[in-house]
């Protein structure tokens, strides 16, 4: 007989798994960027463990993170676009 350590987790969504993971790693202080790449990646990449991911993971990881600050700045540019001229011009 197989136990599992969270069996609520088996019932729970892919969707619902993922806002709780998310909103447990805010809670925690974790970066944005770094929450993104987790969702997306399935992999949680840790400062001096990256010797365990091939090089085609820590790619995909690269990517994600890159992926999340290029949408960031795209969004804060978008935001700044909306601000009164004098702030604007600050940009």
């Amino acid at each position: 007989m197989s136990e599992y350590v969270f069996p609520e987790l088996r019932k729970m969504s892919a969707r619902k798994y993922c806002k709780m993971v998310a909103a447990d790693m805010r809670a925690a202080g974790i970066r944005e960027a770094l929450i993104f790449a987790v969702i997306k990646t399935g992999m949680i990449v840790a400062e001096g463990y990256e010797h365990v991911w091939s090089d085609d993971d820590l790619k995909e990881w690269d990517d994600a993170i890159d992926e999340w600050e290029e949408g960031a700045v795209e969004g804060l540019i978008r935001a700044a676009s909306r601000l009164p001229g004098s702030v604007r011009s600050m940009t």
